[in-house]
């Protein structure tokens, strides 16, 4: 009886140091999880609030680029990766140029130009600047870049008048349109970027035959049908609804094939 009361005391007290260590083993696991939970929960705080931060730089950025149309707030968004670049003055690719003109940000272009312009002084990145403010719908920042700007280069030199005059057709100074791009026909008579100018100025006033007679210089000189009907487009989207009905309506009677893209503006 003595040596089974040793033996169920020695199995009890194994049982219980059996217990006392799983406890021990769960109490350690428990541990070790709480500790890799409150590790992951500080990293997911961490990378929220890198997340909110980044957001609201992008954000800022947006305002400061005047890139404010792009929706996507995503820090992933190849628009966040550029505006740092603009942001820090490191240069972009053609690739990430061309990305923004596909999306249509004209904003962040325009102050790209201009920068580069600031660097090396060449008025062409001036232009473009001017002409990419334009395409944002700000054709007074155009202006105000180019004034006063002049240069012995003449196909340089007409691409200033014309950008002036481009900008001059958009805010409704059509007088002072059509001195600019005149004068860009004085300087650069072989150049159809001012004939297309003139040509859709006289159309947004409703005066179909000289615009259709600058168009047609314009082609001869070198413009492709396809640029010139694009040009048409933009500006019978200018225009007022009496001279938009009477140039689409001259369209249409021109060439039906050609301009069958006029009847909208017919409804």
């Amino acid at each position: 009886y003595q040596e089974y009361l040793k033996i169920k005391t020695a199995r009890l007290e194994k049982e219980k140091a059996d217990k006392l260590a799983k406890q021990e083993e769960d109490r350690k696991a428990r541990k070790i999880f709480e500790e890799e939970r409150n590790i992951r929960e500080a990293e997911r705080r961490k990378q929220k609030a890198a997340e909110f931060e980044s957001r609201q730089q992008f954000r800022i950025l947006k305002e400061k680029f005047n890139a404010e149309k792009y929706k996507d707030s995503s820090p992933a968004s190849p628009l966040f990766i550029i505006l740092e670049k603009f942001n820090i003055g490191e240069l972009i690719t053609q690739e990430e140029l061309d990305w923004l003109k596909s999306v249509g940000l004209y904003g962040p272009l325009a102050h790209y130009y201009e920068k580069n312009y600031l660097r090396s002084d060449n008025l062409w990145d001036l232009v473009k600047s001017a002409s990419s403010w334009r395409k944002d719908d700000q054709p007074q920042r155009s202006l105000k870049l180019l004034v006063g700007k002049t240069t012995k280069e003449s196909n340089l030199h007409s691409a200033i008048y014309t950008t002036r005059g481009g900008a001059f057709r958009d805010i409704g100074e059509y007088e002072n349109s059509e001195q600019c791009a005149r004068h860009a026909i004085k300087i650069q008579p072989n150049s159809y970027y001012p004939f297309n100018l003139l040509g859709a100025l006289y159309f947004q006033k409703g005066l179909t035959f000289k615009g259709q007679k600058c168009f047609d210089e314009a082609e001869k000189l070198g413009a492709k049908p396809r640029e010139v009907d694009n040009m048409i487009r933009s500006t019978l989207d200018k225009a007022k609804n009496v001279n938009k009905i009477a140039v689409a309506e001259y369209l249409l009677k021109k060439d039906p094939d050609r301009y069958k893209w006029a009847s909208y503006y017919l409804i």
